[in-house]
């Protein structure tokens, strides 16, 4: 694990370099696709800043929504102390939040400049996984989102983590992420390389993540997550785009039919 790495003398995060370079790959994998559907580079660039917008917003806001009662339980030392006011600032970020946050960011780039925003999205949608990818990566790096206790060699000890408890080997469920969403990318990139037929992409990568990531919370240990009835809000939401990637490709072959 290394959840700093030195360059020049400066300490920077290997989650924050994880996240940019997924970033940085993620839009050129939009750029190629832009000319599947025959789209202005520009605007699969802008709306991809749109989106990346949307992704820290959002990804904040469900963070915060999730602690919401330890920060209505510690509001009065926050707001008199600037130390909890910069880790709640700087703290997590929920992937779903940050998911969501970059739809409605494309969404609006798409309804300001009169464009298709269910075309930007099947173009953009297969660099979702790869950045996913990389920050889960990052994850792995900083010790965070990590996974039940399991001895080793499957269980890793995060020794230099912040986050993560040192007193037991943990699972980790980062990297198994990690690669499921690679896979999701290589499918997305090769099935739908030639597609034009509107939203099957964003419907498969809705419904396939949907699952991946209710399963993969059973083996999620760490506790700022929240919970519903014994199941985890990110499980609550995977259920929820499950059943909308459902809904949405029956209206697809409705559409579809003479």
């Amino acid at each position: 694990m290394l959840p700093y790495l030195s360059l020049f003398g400066h300490w920077i995060s290997m989650y924050a370099v994880c996240i940019l370079a997924g970033l940085v790959l993620g839009v050129l994998v939009a750029l190629f696709r832009s000319n599947i559907f025959s789209y202005k580079k520009e605007d699969v660039l802008y709306a991809s800043f749109y989106g990346i917008l949307g992704l820290i917003a959002g990804g904040k806001l469900l963070y915060l929504l999730t602690n919401i009662r330890w920060i209505v339980q510690n509001f009065s030392r926050i707001v008199s102390n600037t130390e909890y006011m910069a880790a709640l600032v700087k703290g997590g970020f929920v992937y779903y939040g940050g998911f969501l946050g970059a739809i409605a960011g494309v969404y609006i780039y798409a309804r300001q400049y009169k464009l298709s925003a269910v075309t930007l999205v099947e173009i953009i949608i297969p660099a979702v996984p790869l950045i996913h990818a990389f920050g889960r990566i990052g994850c792995f790096c900083a010790g965070c989102c990590y996974g039940i206790p399991m001895d080793p060699p499957l269980g890793v000890y995060f020794l230099n983590s912040e986050i993560a408890p040192h007193d037991m080997a943990l699972f980790p469920v980062q990297l198994l992420e990690a690669a499921c969403n690679l896979i999701l990318f290589l499918i997305l990139t090769v099935v739908y390389r030639n597609r034009r037929t509107r939203g099957e992409a964003f419907c498969f990568y809705l419904f396939a993540y949907g699952i991946l990531r209710f399963l993969l919370e059973f083996l999620r240990y760490d506790a700022e997550r929240g919970f519903l009835l014994g199941i985890s809000t990110s499980q609550w939401i995977s259920v929820l785009l499950v059943l909308a990637a459902v809904f949405l490709r029956k209206r697809i072959k409705v559409r579809q039919k003479p």
